[in-house]
């Protein structure tokens, strides 16, 4: 090998190299808070309504802002059930579609795993298990006018994700 194809040898390998070094890898659990852009109602939505949030603040990576703030997030509302007696509560689940960053894309999923739903409600549980106790049927028909709680998402109110699977984003 003569000098220029060494030459050429190192240039390439130094630009291969130069390619590697930056790359950002995202890793699982990264967390990424997110706002919701629009309201949210369980007496109004239906599963398969697109729910439109933003990323609420930089994610940086190695000192990389590798999703910035403000960054559009969709999700479809996979699952809405409507409150009902006996105190049980309304409830809403979202699969959040990837979003495209800087590179790549990156998948997320909701931090706690939890639907988003009204605070629990265990008075009419109660109410109606020991009515039925003390007196009989009526006691459960008492809980049957004991209805859970909403779920009311507001413009702002925040939803806790992280990223589900590392990443290499393209530098």
């Amino acid at each position: 090998m003569n000098n220029i194809q060494r030459g050429v040898s190192l240039l390439v390998l130094s630009m291969v190299g130069a390619t590697v070094s930056f790359a950002q890898v995202v890793q699982k659990g990264t967390q990424v808070d997110l706002k919701f852009a629009q309201e949210v109602h369980s007496q109004s939505a239906h599963v398969g309504d697109v729910v439109k949030m933003t990323v609420a603040q930089d994610v940086m990576v190695n000192g990389k802002d590798v999703l910035p703030a403000g960054t559009p997030v969709t999700g479809v509302l996979t699952k809405v059930s409507k409150r009902d007696h006996f105190g049980k509560n309304a409830q809403i689940r979202i699969a959040l579609n990837p979003v495209r960053t800087r590179g790549g894309m990156l998948e997320l999923e909701p931090r706690d795993k939890q639907s988003l739903t009204g605070r629990r409600s265990d008075t009419a549980g109660a109410a109606s298990g020991g009515g039925a106790l003390l007196l009989g049927p009526v006691g459960l028909v008492g809980g049957y006018f004991v209805v859970g709680k909403k779920v009311n998402v507001q413009v702002g109110d925040p939803l806790y994700t992280q990223v589900s699977r590392t990443v290499r984003l393209r530098g």
